[in-house]
């Protein structure tokens, strides 16, 4: 993995690597900390071919709640090396919440219902045809509907 990784870094961004550390949070993906000589980054591999689809929905999902404010990583290449499907994202400066305090975590939650409720902001999003695969749509829809005002995540509080 790590040969793969070195050299997806150096083609899409002409750097080198100083560190590649696996990260073990991820549910689905092969998913690295990549620390490279001129930027930081994050590298999710998976072997699966319809992979590459859901990276282009994250990635028009992190670009839509960018518009809201929301903090999220930029997607700076998706493509195919040999058998993995990739995304190479940004790193989001910041404390890993689970390393937080108990009062820092109840913030973390607090701030993460205030962007929930960005989010469900978004009535509407106009799907091209075949962008995404069809039920993109009614998850989306889904999901926001299960949003209600009083769901806890969504409480506002000013810090």
């Amino acid at each position: 993995m790590k040969e793969i990784i070195s050299k997806l870094i150096k083609r899409e961004f002409d750097d080198a690597i100083n560190s590649i550390k696996e990260i073990h949070h991820g549910s689905v993906n092969k998913v690295f900390d990549v620390t490279g000589k001129k930027e930081n980054y994050i590298v999710r591999l998976n072997d699966e071919k319809e992979k590459k689809v859901e990276f282009k929905k994250e990635e028009f999902c992190l670009a839509k709640v960018r518009e809201l404010g929301v903090p999220s990583p930029k997607v700076l290449a998706i493509g195919t090396e040999g058998k993995y499907e990739y995304l190479i994202q940004n790193k989001v400066k910041g404390i890993n919440g689970s390393l937080s305090s108990k009062e820092d975590k109840l913030r973390i939650w607090q701030r993460l219902g205030q962007y929930a409720s960005k989010y469900n902001q978004i009535t509407q999003i106009l799907v091209e045809q075949n962008n995404f695969h069809n039920s993109w749509a009614s998850k989306l829809s889904y999901n926001i509907d299960q949003l209600s005002s009083a769901d806890a995540l969504l409480v506002k509080e000013i810090f």
